[in-house]
């Protein structure tokens, strides 16, 4: 089993309280975020960014430089379990943000919905964001989600 199914297959919700290393590549970490836990913008009590950094891995600047998201690739809010990609390098945050900005770092979500999926199987729309928001429409960043319903 790989990581990522070990996690499936052995986190049910109510045994999912703090973060796991699911992966380790020695420079870029892959970490199961339980519910409740905020990645880095302190707003939360839990903070995946001060368990990073208490993993004992020595002093790694990145992981509390906030212009550089802590080391993390991207965020899942607080509610919200799954897992999380963070660099302990600069150049591995670098190489892992060309992936992203390029397309080539893929995501998948398992999402459980209530109601009928849409007819068709891809929604296709452009993201834009400011501080405060995330909205969809015709300007912004081309965004593809693939759709599969597995169950009813």
């Amino acid at each position: 089993r790989t990581g990522a199914e070990s996690l499936t297959h052995s986190c049910d919700a109510g045994d999912f309280q703090e973060p796991l290393v699911v992966l380790d590549l020695c420079d870029i970490l892959v970490l199961a975020k339980p519910p409740g836990w905020e990645v880095y913008d302190r707003n939360a009590e839990r903070q995946l960014a001060e368990f990073l950094v208490n993993l004992e891995r020595g002093q790694l600047p990145i992981l509390t430089d906030f212009k550089h998201g802590c080391g993390f690739i991207h965020r899942l809010d607080v509610p919200s379990s799954g897992l999380v990609i963070a660099a302990s390098t600069y150049e591995a945050w670098y190489h892992l943000q060309l992936q992203l900005v390029t397309g080539t770092l893929l995501r998948e979500y398992l999402v459980l919905a209530h109601g009928l999926a849409p007819d068709r199987p891809e929604i296709s729309a452009y993201i834009r964001w400011n501080e405060d928001a995330v909205a969809s429409g015709t300007f912004g960043k081309p965004s593809k989600t693939l759709l599969q319903v597995v169950g009813h």
